[in-house]
């Protein structure tokens, strides 16, 4: 079974840039892994695994607009024999990660479900 909480990021700046600035915010240190599909940055957290890019390449769908976003979040959980527990667990690391973003006031953000489901939003220049 396959799923994950995504975490969409509306920024300028180049990708390095905004890892650093994520790492930053979240007091966390990224990895960054290179392969045949690009660039992207990973951390591993007891709670979960954290992947980021960007140029993500989702369309919008059902009234989610990933288009607006330029970068992505996506958080797994480690598999254990106690999959609600684990799945509590990354929805707990991504929720951290949106929170302490959010507290910068310099970003639009959209937490997600399954690539289906609005969990959260935020718009420092509606708030």
């Amino acid at each position: 079974m396959s799923w994950s909480v995504d975490l969409f990021v509306d920024a300028d700046a180049s990708l390095p840039q905004f890892v650093r600035d994520v790492e930053a915010a979240c007091h966390v240190k990224f990895t960054k892994l290179c392969s045949d599909t690009g660039e992207r940055y990973e951390y591993r957290d007891p709670l979960g695994v954290v992947c980021l890019w960007d140029e993500h390449e989702l369309e919008n769908d059902r009234g989610l607009n990933f288009e607006d976003y330029r970068y992505e979040m996506n958080v797994r959980p480690y598999r254990t024999t106690d999959w609600a527990r684990d799945q509590r667990a990354a929805y707990e690391l991504t929720t951290r990660f949106f929170e302490r973003l959010k507290a910068t006031g310099r970003y639009r953000l959209l937490l997600v479900e399954e690539l289906q489901k609005r969990l959260q939003e935020f718009d420092p220049h509606v708030a």
